[in-house]
């Protein structure tokens, strides 16, 4: 059923209206950045058992007269678990820096007159450090003596993370290494975020 054209037009005027209020609304980035971080540990709980087993498994398989390795399968699983639990760790910090930004006062529309207004170049990315810089400036709170890497790997695992394998065998397992230090580390940065 065609709609009739001044019906259209309200609606798409309706559309951009709440694009740009969720877009400028920083207690819904906080909502998401709390969603992620529900999932996050979710997964990370299964992750914990699941590495258990993997590890279990793999100490019993070097001695001698056992026959069983762990399967590609049990491998990939534990892996992508990992992969997956950092990924959503990692979007959980990058709402929140979000949010922070835009309670400094960072719009994050990018020409809110346009028919189709969307997010400014600034604000859609993954970069960790480039949001913690757009906030905090050369005064960043570090939280650990590891955190420039923490935050490149988990912006790798933002980026990477959604699929079930990385470009080359040598990119497969670095960004998951130190993974319970990082989980410690984003909730860390996450508490030190709501203080602001």
């Amino acid at each position: 059923m065609a709609l009739p054209p001044a019906v259209k037009e309200q609606m798409a005027k309706q559309r951009r209206a709440t694009f740009i209020e969720w877009a400028r609304d920083p207690a819904l980035w906080l909502n998401s950045s709390e969603t992620n971080r529900y999932i996050a540990g979710i997964l990370y709980e299964r992750y914990i058992k699941a590495h258990k087993d993997y590890v279990a498994l793999m100490e019993a398989s070097v001695k001698p007269g056992h026959k069983r390795a762990p399967a590609p399968n049990e491998i990939h699983s534990n892996m992508v678990l990992g992969k997956s639990t950092l990924m959503h760790y990692g979007l959980a910090l990058e709402c929140g820096l979000k949010a922070c930004a835009i309670k400094q006062g960072l719009d994050p529309v990018q020409d809110a007159s346009a028919d189709n207004p969307s997010l400014k170049r600034e604000f859609a990315h993954h970069d960790l450090a480039r949001h913690i810089e757009q906030i905090f400036g050369d005064k960043p709170p570090v939280l650990s003596p590891k955190q420039p890497k923490y935050l490149f790997d988990l912006t790798r695992a933002i980026n990477s993370g959604k699929y079930p394998v990385e470009k080359d065998a040598e990119e497969e397992w670095a960004y998951t290494a130190e993974l319970d230090e990082k989980v410690a580390f984003v909730e860390e940065f996450i508490k030190h975020l709501k203080a602001i």
